[in-house]
């Protein structure tokens, strides 16, 4: 009797593996194309973050450039484009820099470009602008 039992305790679970056979095919088929393209969203993420701190920090950069004393709007853009292009070299595409005086005197520098692209079809662009007076030394007099 004893060995009956054991027959159909491993009868048992041999036709429960064969019922199993291909299931880790299918987790394998469903779970890696899922996690790829999670890892790849994560390195589009990373991609616009580091250009949109290159971004930020060229047209800082430029900022203090142009509105320094003696200095010109000229100055602070190819500041902002040399900055950009040392910190993102291929990672911003396509740089401008635009430079305009407002009414009241303030230097603008606007930064921006195009995010290199993982995915086709999906086209992320970055911008920075930074707005400030210009400096001069006024006498007391």
């Amino acid at each position: 009797m004893p060995t009956t039992l054991h027959t159909r305790s491993t009868h048992n679970a041999k036709s429960r593996g064969a019922l199993d056979e291909g299931a880790s095919t299918a987790e394998l088929v469903l779970v890696l194309p899922a996690m790829l393209l999670a890892i790849a969203f994560a390195f589009q993420f990373m991609f616009w973050a580091l250009a949109s701190h290159a971004v930020l920090a060229a047209a800082a950069a430029g900022g203090d450039f142009a509105r320094a004393r003696e200095s010109s709007l000229q100055v602070g853009a190819t500041v902002a484009r040399n900055e950009l292009a040392a910190i993102a070299p291929g990672l911003v595409l396509d740089p401008i820099v635009i430079t305009r005086e407002t009414e009241a005197g303030d230097d603008v520098i606007i930064v921006g470009g195009a995010v290199a692209s993982v995915f086709p079809g999906i086209h992320l662009r970055v911008g920075a602008v930074t707005v400030g007076p210009r400096n001069e030394f006024r006498g007391s007099g």
